[in-house]
């Protein structure tokens, strides 16, 4: 009884000490566009951009930036994946999510641009 417990145990500690945590594939975002006198945004192309930043003060690292032109809904709603647009820098998957304080930085232009 006693091996089977204690091979059981070296067993759990092999597979836990082998699990690593995952990069996840995207960052789920939902959000209303207003403009600046605060009226929904409906049914037009916005631009947004995402900008993934190390949490220091000013300018801190920018670890990613991509952008997006999604169009609202009759409602002003967006819905987007942060790490699936249009990469203008960096790279998602190398994110040192566990390693830094991280921030995440949301610019839209209502005209649509980029």
């Amino acid at each position: 009884m006693k091996k089977v417990s204690i091979i059981g145990i070296l067993l759990l500690l092999c597979i836990v000490s082998t699990v690593k945590a995952q990069v996840p594939a995207g960052i789920p975002y939902q959000a209303v566009a207003r403009n600046t006198s605060g009226n929904l945004i409906v049914s037009q192309t916005v631009g947004i951009r995402f900008r993934i930043l190390s949490d220091t003060p000013a300018a801190g690292t920018v670890w990613f930036e991509e952008r997006h032109t999604p169009t609202t809904t009759d409602l002003g709603q967006i819905n987007l994946t942060i790490g699936s647009g249009t990469l203008l820098s960096g790279n998602f998957a190398t994110i040192p999510w566990e390693h830094a304080n991280v921030r995440l930085q949301v610019d839209m232009d209502p005209a649509g641009g980029t």
